[in-house]
């Protein structure tokens, strides 16, 4: 809970408040470098095996700090912020994908569609339903790019100034830790 720093035969004890934070290893870095400036330091990082792209952080902090109530709330606005990111990352994408898996099983129930006319010895509308089918497969994974680049521009402003918000967040919590 604390170390002992012996100095001359005197004894200093330090107690510590301890985090563990479990993100998308995508944010390690952001919290890597943002937390020190919350009066964090870090200890180690652990891969969660079970689970793709996650790490947790292990941090510690003095925990008799100065201003500590003005840290710990700026730093829950610092991770309200980061999962406001991770919620615009995740709905960029989902408008492309959604449309590209409905193009797609468009086109599977069209290739479907061709497989049962053929069988029923309707050629013509079997080869026609058939090349829409490959078509619908094809288009949708260029539905996905281009609707992808779209929702990728649309929302670059608005993620960029989340990422201005962390900013501003950590140097106000810089200036805390600096007045100590």
């Amino acid at each position: 809970m604390g170390t002992i720093a012996m100095n001359n035969h005197t004894h200093h004890f330090i107690g510590y408040d301890y985090l563990d934070i479990s993100t998308n290893s995508k944010y390690k870095n952001i919290y890597l470098d943002a937390l020190p400036n919350f009066g964090w330091l870090f200890i180690d990082i652990e891969k969660v095996a079970h689970k793709r792209n996650v790490v947790i952080l292990h941090y510690k902090r003095n925990r008799e700090m100065m201003n500590k109530s003005e840290l710990t709330r700026l730093f829950h606005q610092f991770e309200a912020t980061i999962k406001e990111i991770d919620y615009l990352e995740k709905k960029k994408n989902f408008i492309p994908t959604f449309s590209a898996i409905l193009i797609g099983l468009t086109g599977c129930a069209l290739m479907a569609g061709s497989v049962f006319t053929l069988e029923a010895q309707i050629i013509g509308v079997s080869v026609i339903l058939g090349i829409l089918g490959f078509a619908g497969w094809i288009i949708s994974y260029f539905s996905y790019v281009k609707l992808f680049q779209k929702y990728t521009h649309k929302m670059r402003p608005e993620i960029e100034e989340k990422y201005d918000l962390l900013n501003r967040i950590a140097k106000k919590s810089s200036r805390l830790i600096l007045t100590q």
